[in-house]
């Protein structure tokens, strides 16, 4: 009896970090297996140049304030790739939804598709990631580290929309 509890908690321990592993490196997993594709671009700012970066951002207007709360970025580009590597990135992506991240914004502006993910609760937003494009055109994932809340988003956009429109 003793030996059968014994099995079956390993069972479950190895179950546990297993889900936890997979759930927690889906956006890491994305990275790493599309960074290396051909033609694929990839860059990483890291923790200590966003905090170079936010020395020169001064003021209280929303993008400084914004700026301030962002610890690192992560860009994959993959506009100049074959039409079957966007296609199974795109389709990737679309799966980040059942991986734990909550979509917050998606927008298609004139083809132009735009969809935010992030790791939501309540107000509060840990880790943003960004993609723009579509199966057959640019194609691009931003990731942006940090801890931000539901107004820090609102107060962009507003702010974006307002350049948009011409300053209205």
């Amino acid at each position: 009896m003793k030996k059968f509890i014994l099995a079956l908690m390993t069972v479950i321990a190895v179950g546990v970090t297993a889900c936890a592993g997979n759930e927690e490196n889906n956006v890491d997993r994305l990275f790493k297996d599309f960074a290396t594709e051909k033609s694929a671009e990839y860059v990483r700012v890291p923790r200590f140049l966003m905090w170079v970066g936010t020395a020169f951002a001064s003021g209280d207007e929303p993008g400084s304030r914004i700026a301030k709360k962002i610890k690192g970025v992560r860009v994959l580009e993959l506009s100049e790739c074959d039409d079957a590597v966007k296609a199974r990135f795109c389709d990737r992506v679309n799966g980040l939804r059942n991986g734990g991240l909550e979509e917050i914004v998606r927008m298609n502006d004139s083809g132009e598709k735009v969809r935010i993910y992030g790791n939501v609760k309540g107000e509060d937003i840990k880790d943003l990631l960004v993609f723009c494009g579509d199966r057959n055109g640019d194609c691009v994932l931003v990731e942006i580290k940090g801890k931000f809340e539901m107004g820090d988003l609102a107060d962009i956009m507003d702010t974006e929309v307002k350049k948009y429109n011409g300053g209205k």
